[in-house]
């Protein structure tokens, strides 16, 4: 097998879900939450990726609080190691410090953990301007071999498989 350094888009295997598959893993991933005493007050959508689970989430968990945070670690077709270690903030979650209190139990969401970058900054700007809030992180898909362990997640998936969602073009 090709080295994921070398091996292209085209290469990778590509496996398409369709939207039956990520709704009952968002229900799936909501009895996961409400089971284990995770009572969500606030959900943190992040763009484009983690918009439409978040909003699955948000009405199997009967949260009416769903905030968008935009980043980017990569361009679209880019390869699974040209993402960029630090994301780039595009739309900034400044209204998530005005809905959120201190109280607040914030669940985190987006469609897939690679390297879990976009997770790890997220977390670390909300505990700055939030610090006694409680976050949670919750993805459909995480890499096999990401090094970040988001609290909830539905499925592993291999390094070198090709995620095609619904609400995506292949």
């Amino acid at each position: 097998m090709n080295d994921l350094k070398t091996q292209s888009l085209e290469q990778r295997a590509k496996s398409k879900y369709t939207w039956y598959y990520i709704d009952a893993c968002c229900e799936s991933l909501a009895r996961r939450i409400r089971g284990n005493g995770d009572n969500i007050t606030h959900i943190v959508g992040v763009s484009r990726g983690g918009l439409i689970p978040a909003t699955l989430l948000a009405k199997h968990l009967d949260v009416r609080e769903v905030i968008s945070f935009g980043l980017k670690s990569y361009n679209d077709g880019d390869d699974y190691e040209t993402r960029v270690p630090t994301p780039e903030v595009y739309q900034g979650i400044d209204q998530c410090y005005q809905l959120a209190g201190a109280d607040s139990n914030v669940l985190i969401v987006d469609d897939i953990t690679d390297k879990g970058n976009t997770f790890k900054y997220i977390e670390k700007m909300l505990a700055e301007k939030l610090p006694t809030a409680s976050y949670r992180t919750v993805s459909i898909f995480r890499k096999q071999s990401s090094e970040y362990h988001p609290d909830y997640f539905a499925t592993n998936s291999l390094d070198d498989e090709w995620v095609v969602f619904p609400w995506e073009k292949e």
